[in-house]
């Protein structure tokens, strides 16, 4: 009897590690001939592998969502049209910098791309559409003031003039796998994808699980002090 409970107990215990680290299954919407390369509610996530400069030395991680992706003119052609939000992870809890914001408006055959203030601004280009242009993001986020950009194989380097550069390297889907801001020959903060969509660090909603798991093991360990005591005596 005492086998078999557990057994079941391994099982259920195992079942629910398997749910929280299932990897992330990335889909992909086209519009005409402009794809991008995450489906409606997916999402990437980014861990913070090296970082000096407030505030991105308080955050393990960045994640970016996809809200909505619809077919629509802005300010352009009829375009693939992309909503995001984008968090970031601060002592156990995802704290939102932008919440189902306008993040581009991409139509490759026409050579359009209109691009959110994430990359004006912020020089963030985290997920791109494909084909991936890199003339064509470069000179989107040359728009935003005095930089220099250039692209070799997969990576786009951004210029600021001011020893600051910005180096992002992307994978075949346009996603991308590195984001390292550079000052003076010292990194700023560098950012590495994670392949997972699952925190290491636990966030709060996902307790119950462990504690349920932890309590499940106290259960059966009380379980067998008390058969050997019961067959002792």
């Amino acid at each position: 009897m005492l086998n078999r409970k557990l057994i079941i107990l391994t099982l259920i215990s195992s079942l629910l590690i398997g749910i929280l680290s299932i990897p992330m299954v990335l889909g992909q919407i086209t519009v005409y001939d402009s794809t991008f390369p995450l489906e409606e509610g997916k999402r990437v996530r980014w861990e913070t592998v090296n970082a000096t400069e407030s505030p991105y030395n308080d955050f393990e991680y960045i994640r970016f969502t996809v809200d909505k992706i619809y077919n629509d003119t802005f300010d352009g052609p009829n375009s693939l049209i992309v909503n995001y939000t984008l968090e970031f992870y601060h002592n156990f809890a995802w704290i939102y910098e932008d919440h189902n914001s306008f993040y581009l408006a991409y139509n490759y055959s026409m050579n359009y791309l209109n691009w959110s203030k994430v990359a004006y601004l912020d020089a963030l280009p985290l997920v791109v559409p494909t084909p991936i242009n890199f003339t064509l993001i470069g000179d989107a986020i040359e728009k935003s003031g005095p930089l220099n950009y250039s692209f070799s194989d997969t990576k786009l380097t951004l210029d600021y003039r001011n020893m600051t550069t910005v180096e992002l390297t992307y994978n075949s889907k346009g996603i991308s796998t590195i984001i390292e801001k550079i000052t003076n020959r010292t990194t700023m903060f560098k950012w590495e994808l994670v392949t997972s969509d699952v925190v290491i660090v636990i966030p709060f909603e996902n307790y119950f699980i462990i504690a349920a798991m932890f309590t499940t093991g106290l259960l059966v360990v009380f379980e067998v002090r008390y058969k050997k005591s019961r067959f002792k005596n």
